[in-house]
């Protein structure tokens, strides 16, 4: 009888254990970046406005990115995000580098504006893009 209680504990704990992961997950909203063969849902991503980039060298070698994000939708976002990609004379990409750059739970309103700089590692490049983009708030 104690082999019983000891199972039916077992399985009792496992399924709390099973259930509280489920409902951590489904409130804190996976971050998983796009790789390469892995697509993502597009539909909660809003593209942001990105102005007054700048790329320069640092003193550590590195390239520091620095500029500025609108909020040019008209929904409230979060969880932003700007994607610099460096290219060759030929188109072909020598780099590609996301950083978020807001805090956890910050709520992005329409019409603000965040200025950010961050570092990233470099390679030999002719030209850059740069995209600014958050999640939906739902």
């Amino acid at each position: 009888m104690n082999l019983l209680k000891s199972g039916i504990i077992n399985i009792s704990s496992s399924f709390i254990i099973s259930t509280t992961l489920l409902l951590l997950m489904s409130f804190y909203p996976s971050q998983a970046q796009s790789t390469s063969g892995i697509s993502i849902s597009q539909s909660n991503v809003i593209n942001l406005a990105i102005s007054n980039i700048t790329l320069g060298e640092s003193p550590t070698g590195l390239i520091s990115v620095n500029g500025k994000v609108f909020n040019n939708s008209t929904e409230s976002v979060e969880n932003i995000q700007v994607d610099v990609t460096l290219h060759d004379a030929n188109n072909n990409t020598i780099r590609d580098t996301s950083r978020f750059i807001s805090s956890a739970f910050y709520v992005f309103e329409p019409g603000s504006t965040v200025n950010f700089n961050f570092l990233m590692s470099t390679g030999d490049f002719n030209y850059y893009t740069a995209r600014a983009y958050a999640d939906r708030i739902q």
